[in-house]
């Protein structure tokens, strides 16, 4: 199993761009998304627990205005509670250009 794990805050657009980006350019439907959520009041919320990626689950942690370090440690508090093998940590604010870029990532 894969863990992408993402911090987000406000940044609805942004989470959108990068999950449509995973979405389209992974090759394997091993994944587990974690997404802790800082309190967000745009549609972040919304959009997370409507969220339906095919054979993808996601949990969502909805922290409130922790802060980032709040948010990395409740990814960590997670990621205690399963197996898996690698874990992609990021922010809300990249986009994955490339198939195959877990493979560099894991590499």
């Amino acid at each position: 199993m894969k863990i992408l794990a993402i911090t987000t805050f406000n940044r609805f657009k942004h989470l959108k761009r990068l999950l449509t980006s995973f979405e389209r350019n992974f090759d394997e439907k091993r994944w587990q998304i974690i997404i802790t959520d800082d309190g967000s009041t745009d549609d972040t919320i919304e959009y997370i627990e409507n969220l339906n990626l095919e054979g993808i689950p996601i949990t969502l942690i909805k922290n409130n205005r922790q802060g980032i370090h709040h948010q990395f440690n409740t990814i960590v508090k997670q990621l205690e509670k399963i197996e898996f093998d690698y874990c992609f940590k990021c922010d809300d604010d990249i986009e994955f250009i490339k198939p195959g870029w877990e493979q560099l990532y894991i590499d």
